[in-house]
């Protein structure tokens, strides 16, 4: 079966609604697994992440691809969710429009609450895994 064929005959998907009741699923076994929270305002990002899942897969649904998460079968799918749902990557600025919200409005609102006390603002990065993102934090402060 050529590429295109294939691609033809997987299936579609066609429904990518996260129901609060598969978004806590999958915020559980995420927590269980890795440790890791996942928010409810992070609904939108984890449907499109989870979306991929499903399509790379060949099911049709988030609701198909829960389902199939509680089979015993699903084990070796638990790293690909995680890998799926969580940042990979890291670079100097990313997520750009937080440094500028940053250097805009929390830094001028510190010094100004700070004036004319001695000592440091310090911040704290909890996001760091290679460095970029307190690197960043500097250079806007």
């Amino acid at each position: 079966m050529s590429r295109s064929s294939a691609a033809l005959a997987q299936p579609q998907l066609t429904d990518v609604t996260l129901t609060r009741d598969d978004m806590g699923f999958i915020s559980k076994l995420v927590y269980e697994h890795a440790g890791i929270v996942i928010r409810e305002h992070k609904e939108a990002m984890t449907r499109g992440r989870l979306a991929r899942r499903v399509k790379a897969l060949g099911l049709n649904s988030v609701a198909e691809y829960c389902a199939y998460l509680k089979t015993p079968q699903a084990a070796d799918e638990i790293p690909e969710l995680i890998n799926a749902v969580t940042t990979n990557h890291t670079s100097f600025f990313r997520e750009r429009h937080h440094f500028d919200h940053l250097r805009k409005d929390v830094l001028p609102r510190l010094v100004q609450e700070r004036a004319g006390r001695r000592g440091r603002i310090r911040i704290w990065c909890s996001a760091a895994s290679s460095g970029e993102e307190p690197y960043s934090i500097a250079a806007v402060s």
